[in-house]
């Protein structure tokens, strides 16, 4: 499955408007997206694939929309819609060959962890803000009062993009910030209110458990004696929730963390291997670059050349 790591690139090339500002975070209008894609691209959105950043789109107006799939969930957006998408999940987006761009209304906002979080990264956005969860259900509809603070929030952070004046990355890091905590609040997301299912239910608390645990992962027979049932119970439900196994899950996360320590430049790749577990720097390498395609000291390359 193709994993796309680079936000500019992702979306349309023929996006004339906003320009490009920087390599970790992109905002843009949803019918200048629609407006600019070609036969190609439409086809990319159109195959299941990942992407190595966190995505919010806000639908103001989206009644002539397009077929989504976000993980294990399907669904077709209406007015006042609010989806999310986390790093690594699996998407695809069917526009029918192309929707009426003037029928809809609303902004796409893509960023990575450096735009917000120097030292934690990926792993902190998702414990802090609960909705970029793999478990949870990645589609809500607003009521027009929620839409109309969402949507004028989104479109301040969109002119401090598109003027560019001094201080606008900093502004623009305030208006995501405040939006994302906003989106606390609207959606006031638990284990037990996002859970649809006896599955999602455990999906939940399961993911929950291995954010409480930090850096310290234990097994997943640690994990389903935690919750008082079998593990081959406990990857059945993850599996019928998030669509991977509770293995797969484990280990995304024990790369979140790996790769949220290594942008914590001071520290060795070896410290790091011993802290996470690993009885050699080697393992832990290996690991890695199994999961994540290229070698730790590869990943901290490409971080300081686009810093």
């Amino acid at each position: 499955m193709e994993v796309y790591n680079d936000i500019n690139s992702y979306y349309p090339s023929d996006l004339k408007s906003p320009k490009t500002l920087y390599e970790d975070f992109k905002i843009m209008k949803l019918e200048s997206i629609i407006n600019s894609m070609n036969k190609k691209e439409l086809e990319k959105y159109k195959k299941p694939h990942r992407r190595s950043f966190f995505e919010f789109s806000i639908g103001k107006k989206e009644s002539n929309s397009p077929q989504v799939i976000i993980g294990a969930n399907e669904f077709v957006g209406v007015d006042n819609n609010l989806m999310f998408t986390t790093m690594g999940q699996v998407f695809s987006i069917d526009f029918n060959d192309k929707l009426k761009a003037e029928e809809n209304e609303g902004y796409i906002v893509a960023f990575k962890p450096s735009f917000m979080i120097k030292e934690r990264g990926d792993f902190e956005i998702m414990n802090r803000f609960r909705f970029f969860n793999s478990y949870t259900f990645p589609h809500y509809i607003l009521t027009s009062t929620q839409m109309d603070i969402t949507n004028n929030l989104t479109q301040n952070m969109y002119k401090e993009y598109v003027n560019d004046e001094k201080y606008a990355r900093e502004i623009i890091m305030g208006y995501l910030d405040v939006l994302l905590h906003s989106f606390n609040r609207i959606l006031s997301l638990s284990p037990d209110t996002i859970a649809f299912t006896s599955y999602d239910r455990i999906a939940a608390h399961f993911e929950q458990e291995i954010f409480k645990d930090g850096i310290e992962l234990v097994s997943i027979a640690d994990y389903a004696l935690r919750l008082n049932i079998s593990p081959n119970y406990l990857s059945e439900s993850v599996k019928k929730s998030t669509g991977k196994n509770a293995r797969q899950v484990l280990l995304d996360h024990k790369l979140i963390i790996a790769k949220s320590l290594l942008q914590q430049r001071k520290r060795s790749i070896a410290e790091i291997a011993f802290e996470m577990g690993f009885s050699e720097p080697t393992n832990f390498t290996k690991f890695f670059k199994q999961m994540a395609g290229l070698t730790p000291n590869k990943f901290r390359f490409n971080l300081n050349s686009t810093s």
